[in-house]
């Protein structure tokens, strides 16, 4: 909603002409000299300033904050180089030349590293194939991640309609500086379906082949349900989503239109004729004191992560009525049915937290973190059970792939 807006008249006037701009001074850039522009940065009040040095200020650290990114990218793609050659020297074979690069730039920007690969990636094709875009950032005259953009839409192309692209995009700061990140998308695709409208269409093939659907936590018990489609079928899922909504809304229906959406997806998908109640299988994890004596201590949805203890009581009470007895049988009852989920298949899951797989160990039969046995409770909805026994582990043990 802000994109189209301009820019208040003394922020364009402080940000760019000469005379206001101090001259440039040769010097340079160590580890040593940023530390202690953060240890400067870090320190001291903003209470004395006045509102127009606050903005311009304000405005002064985004455009240094750009200029730091572009001195990563450019720091980034001379490490590259730099120990490329290293291993070359060294006899390391052609097909293993950069290898944990990545990794190490990962570390030092406090990213994993799969984004370390990202960001090697993006500072590679900045430096090397897109000057233009690279001297807006540096000049602070956009954003990481406006650069970002522009990398991410030119990289179909070969290199040299990259470099066309980057030219008419970003090759006047002036026109740059305005756009918004719909905009400059926008044109950057336009250029790119200019330039090679092949390459295009083959992209556009080729992305309706990864198509899928995912689950990933939100805030507050909640959770992101997404589904990368193709236009044509996301667009007709989210009308026929509307309409429904309308209908109901029209008959008079007291949900929110986007309530009445979600339930309306949820209902469709699974089968059932109320949202509210799922009749389907939720695992969850948690001891014996928080089930029963009321404790504060999370429990654990496996695949999402932890969840507050008196959301998992009312989640029991509302699922299963707040009886117990049979969610051990149904729980090897589960282990019997074929692709029957339960308890028991915590364990092969991903631990949300690291990422790696959670490993059974003896230790997984011991007691909790807080010394107490993992209850683990299952068969929603219905009678569900928490107790101890050989047949189902009371703790989560977390190990990299490494064994650490």
């Amino acid at each position: 909603m802000f994109e189209d807006s301009a820019p208040l008249p003394h922020l364009r006037e402080a940000s760019t002409p000469p005379s206001k701009t101090p001259p440039a001074v040769a010097v340079e850039v160590t580890a040593e000299l940023v530390g202690g522009w953060v240890a400067s940065l870090g320190g001291g009040t903003d209470r004395a300033a006045g509102d127009i040095e606050l903005i311009d200020r304000i405005r002064a650290l985004e455009e240094l904050k750009a200029a730091a990114a572009a001195a990563q990218a450019r720091a980034a793609a001379a490490f590259d180089a730099l120990h490329r050659q290293k291993q070359e020297l060294s006899g390391l074979p052609r097909e293993q030349l950069g290898k944990g690069i990545a990794g190490q730039i990962a570390l030092a920007r406090r990213e994993s590293a799969n984004r370390g690969g990202r960001l090697l990636g993006f500072a590679k094709a900045l430096t090397a194939e897109m000057p233009c875009t690279l001297d807006a950032l540096s000049r602070g005259l956009i954003s990481e991640w406006r650069a970002t953009l522009l990398v991410r839409e030119t990289a179909c192309l070969s290199v040299a309609d990259r470099r066309t692209v980057d030219r008419e995009v970003a090759g006047d700061p002036k026109v740059l500086e305005t756009l918004g990140d719909r905009q400059i998308i926008a044109r950057a695709k336009a250029a790119g379906y200019r330039l090679d409208p092949q390459t295009s269409v083959n992209r556009a093939a080729k992305a309706a082949s990864e198509r899928f659907v995912s689950c990933r936590p939100a805030p507050d018990t909640m959770t992101y349900l997404t589904g990368l489609l193709p236009v044509s079928q996301g667009v007709g899922v989210y009308a026929a989503l509307s309409r429904e909504a309308d209908r109901l809304r029209a008959s008079g229906d007291s949900r929110g239109r986007g309530q009445i959406m979600a339930d309306t997806l949820v209902e469709r998908i699974t089968g059932h004729a109320d949202a509210g109640r799922m009749g389907v299988e939720v695992q969850l994890v948690m001891t014996d004191r928080t089930l029963l004596a009321g404790e504060s201590e999370p429990a654990l949805v496996p695949g999402y992560g932890p969840v507050p203890a008196q959301w998992a009581r009312d989640l029991v009470r509302q699922q299963g009525g707040g009886r117990t007895g049979d969610g051990g049988n149904r729980a090897r009852r589960a282990r019997r049915r074929p692709g029957g989920k339960h308890f028991g298949q915590a364990g092969g899951q991903d631990c949300p937290e690291v990422d790696s797989p959670v490993v059974h160990s003896p230790e997984n039969r011991r007691a909790g973190s807080n010394g107490f046995p993992r209850a683990a409770v299952s068969g929603f909805p219905g009678p569900l059970h928490s107790r101890s026994g050989p047949d189902l582990p009371y703790a989560l043990v977390r190990r990299t792939h490494s064994a650490h």
